[in-house]
């Protein structure tokens, strides 16, 4: 509407006025006060003719640079129909199909557009456009079936019609359908490539074929003037409109406007990025009701805004949100038909404007509308330079996985017209979905003029869930009531989610609650599996293998000398001990004898040793022979037992000992963290505790025997619970990782190629390590990598996902919470 205003004034009154002067809804008095003014100021001023020129047709027609990227576009998409679109147009009542063939003919007759293809001659790709002739027209006939199965037999048709791709060279890129679904019920489509037709077209061609048909059925002349302009004229007027040094002041703007600005919005998803799109997409709804839209446009005028840009401020707010970004790029199409001549024009015009979402600051939502004004107003006056040289302007590194500049797109258009062929009532067309998206979302939206907004959000299914996206729509609408209740909110404050989400959200973060054994404890899980499967791999070291029931007998032996020292329930048992099978039997065994076991890191200096022990009064320090003088140095008072020589417990009983006094309320292990203040501090931990961790662990991830768990976390971390425990207690087999082995990537990469590891843990910093190791794609055996102890960036698990075939599964939280 504005654009039309604006070539109407410039037409008849020879003023052309900035399109952000009627964008801000000027009343009557207001709009001849700047036509006088600009008239009486000398302001740019033409005669209505329009320097719009008819091309020679005795040649073939260059296309436009937005044409030329559509081309290009849609032959690396040769299978697709991503830039075919197909509207369905249900019309009621007699339907003189004689008039209708006489009103397509007339209608491709008038626009060269509809029967233009785009050939390649000597290596360049040229429009071709073909005399006018009868249009084939698709004819379907559903009478035949029974009733109840008309409508699937209708929506079966209309998918395969509109995933039917068009070839540019042969065409025809305009194809129409006619379907009878009963003697006054039909149902007509069009389907048209972009490369010749916009969405202006579509309101231009309904109104011209209803003019066609009617007077195909009175046999009178349409009522409609002659075409000052066709698709060719307009490409060659666009390219014009970039001369005399236009397209140097039009660069300078978008690179100070977007200067600075990532070219990636880093949205998270459900599942890993492709290497390269396969735009594969579907549409879900998205709806803002009347009442809030109203309350939306009203909020938007106060503002001196439209509301596309108040439904902008709300979707970049919610998508900046998700993304943790508070700058990025969405597109948004521009109608660029600055030319009255146009008006009526079925072609492809529309250029893609690069719109900044500016939220660093964490204005309120009133000053980042007011900011989402001022960008989009600034970029509605430089709308010609095409998108592809704004792009090369920028510098933007083209990756494959991404399109470039931005990856979402965003429009609201005004309601189509429904095709109201006289003697029948026509409806309000319907997009076919054709399975396909061009970008990560695009935001398809309609103002219905009653206040309401509605439409679909396509999305890209490589990426996405329906369900993510339907809960997208939610949280915009949602956003979108809070910002209009309290403008002056800071964006970051503005809550996304309504209070039925909201409480799904905080039950969800309480989890599900599971009864799990008050007695269960993981030493008698662990003597289970060795009754169960003796003779099964429990612990691999090198070339060392232990059997489920060797390793059950050498950890009871050392847990009776271990009672026979005092150990018993509450007591702790000090561990300063290399990566070994030895500490594994050391564990197992401090827990069968009741104890708690409390690591000591062996790199640690000896008076930090010497502190902490001093602070846990262990009854024993476990420890092996290479650290023997380290050990007593740091121990003073505390019994040292070496474990690598078990002389001293080896005739003592192999079965389990007399559990009596233990249950789950007991200290299971002390890890020892330095916290805020940096003095050694013990978190403790009871075996109930361990038993819940456990436990939900098996629940989420189902670990079984078949699975070979590396243990290569430090044992003072909190970890190294799991990875020692886990696997035993479901008859998995602990591969355990030589000393030092968890800082080398290349040592990892090998011994879970020679061990067949399926599960590894790994901090964040190390996997960006691991990753990034030559060779990793031949750790094939690998299936499943969690990750903890520091935030997960987003981009890591790009890269984890491209280069290994496995889950990623993140558990972030620090070793103090697992007291609670």
């Amino acid at each position: 509407m504005a654009a039309e205003l604006r070539n109407a004034v410039t037409a008849r009154l020879g003023v052309t006025l900035p399109i952000v002067d009627f964008l801000r809804r000027p009343t009557l008095r207001e709009l001849v006060s700047k036509i006088l003014g600009a008239r009486t100021a000398g302001a740019e001023a033409r005669p209505p003719s329009s320097p719009l020129a008819a091309v020679p047709r005795d040649r073939d027609l260059a296309l436009s640079p937005a044409q030329a990227g559509l081309a290009y576009l849609d032959e690396l998409t040769p299978a697709r129909t991503v830039y075919f679109m197909t509207l369905a147009y249900r019309v009621d009542g007699p339907l003189d199909r004689r008039a209708l063939a006489a009103a397509l003919t007339a209608l491709v007759a008038r626009h060269e557009a509809l029967r233009t293809t785009f050939v390649i001659v000597d290596g360049v790709r040229v429009q071709r456009v073909a005399p006018p002739a009868a249009p084939a027209v698709t004819h379907v006939d559903l009478t035949g079936l029974p009733v109840t199965e008309r409508a699937e037999a209708l929506r079966a048709w209309s998918s395969r019609e509109a995933r039917t791709p068009a070839d540019l060279a042969r065409g025809p890129l305009f194809r129409t359908g006619v379907v009878r679904i009963s003697e006054h019920e039909h149902l007509i489509t069009f389907g048209l490539h972009h490369i010749i037709a916009d969405g202006w077209s579509i309101r231009v061609m309904t109104e011209d074929l209803a003019a066609f048909y009617d007077a195909a059925r009175t046999g009178d002349r349409a009522a409609l003037p002659p075409l000052e302009a066709q698709l060719a004229d307009g490409v060659r007027w666009q390219t014009r409109m970039l001369d005399g040094g236009k397209r140097e002041a039009m660069v300078a703007f978008w690179q100070s406007r977007l200067a600075g600005v990532p070219h990636v919005l880093a949205l998270p998803t459900d599942r890993a990025r492709p290497a390269a799109p396969t735009y594969a997409g579907d549409t879900a709804p998205m709806t803002i009701g009347p009442d809030l839209g109203r309350r939306l446009t009203a909020l938007a005028r106060a503002e001196g805004a439209t509301t596309f840009m108040a439904l902008f401020t709300a979707v970049a707010v919610v998508l900046g949100r998700h993304a943790s970004q508070d700058d990025f790029v969405i597109g948004s199409p521009v109608a660029n038909r600055g030319a009255r001549e146009l008006e009526r024009s079925v072609g492809f015009f529309n250029n893609m404007l690069p719109l900044r979402a500016d939220l660093r600051g964490d204005p309120t939502f009133r000053q980042l509308l007011a900011r989402t004004r001022d960008h989009a107003l600034g970029a509605y006056e430089h709308p010609s330079l095409p998108l592809a040289e704004i792009i090369h302007a920028l510098h933007v590194v083209r990756e494959p996985a991404f399109a470039p500049l931005f990856q979402v797109e965003l429009a609201l258009h005004p309601p189509m017209p429904p095709l109201a062929l006289a003697g029948t009532t026509g409806h309000i067309p319907e997009i076919v979905e054709d399975g396909t998206s061009r970008f990560d979302l695009y935001f398809d939206l309609v103002d219905r003029g009653d206040g309401s907004i509605s439409g679909g959000i396509e999305y890209a299914t490589d990426l996405f869930d329906r369900a993510t996206i339907a809960r997208l729509a939610a949280e915009i609408a949602t956003l979108i009531s809070a910002a209009i209740e309290a403008p002056d909110t800071v964006i970051s404050a503005l809550p996304l989610l309504d209070a039925e989400e909201r409480d799904r959200v905080l039950a969800m973060a309480r989890g599900v609650r599971a009864d799990y054994p008050d007695d269960w404890l993981v030493d008698e899980a662990i003597e289970a599996q060795a009754a169960r499967a003796p003779a099964a791999i429990a612990v691999v070291f090198g070339a060392e293998r232990v059997t489920y029931a060797d390793l059950d007998a050498r950890a009871n032996r050392l847990a009776h000398h271990l009672i026979s020292l005092g150990v018993g329930p509450e007591q702790r048992v000090a561990l300063l001990l290399e990566r070994s099978v030895a500490m594994v039997v050391a564990i197992l065994a401090v827990l069968r004898a009741g104890g708690a076991y409390l690591p000591l890191d062996p790199e640690h200096p000896v008076l930090r040793l010497a502190s902490t022990l001093a602070g846990a009064s262990p009854r024993v320090l476990l420890t092996q022979a290479a650290l023997l003088r380290v050990a007593r140095a740091a121990a003073r008072s505390t019994d040292v037992v070496v474990v690598d020589d078990d002389a001293a417990w080896a005739t003592r009983p192999s079965s389990s000992p007399s559990r009596a006094n233990r249950c789950a309320s007991q200290l299971a292990y002390v890890i020892s963290t330095s916290g805020s203040t940096g003095e050694p501090k013990g978190a403790m931990n009871t075996h109930h505790a361990l038993a819940n961790r456990l436990l939900w662990m098996q629940d989420a991830f189902a670990l079984t025997a078949a699975y070979r768990v590396l243990h290569k976390t430090p044992y003072t971390f909190d970890v190294s619970v799991w990875e020692f425990l886990w696997p035993l207690m479901v008859g998995a087999t602990l591969v355990v990782a030589r000393p030092g082995g968890h800082r080398d990537p290349t040592y990892l990469r090998d011994v879970i190629v020679r061990e067949a590891v399926t599960t590894i843990h790994f901090v964040p910093s190390m996997l960006q390590a691991f990753v990034l190791e030559h060779g990793i794609e031949r750790c094939t055996s690998l299936s499943r990598v969690i990750c903890s102890g520091e935030a997960l960036p987003f981009e890591l698990t790009e890269v984890f996902h491209e280069r290994l075939a496995a889950e990623l599964i993140n558990l972030y939280g620090p070793e103090r919470r697992r007291s609670t």
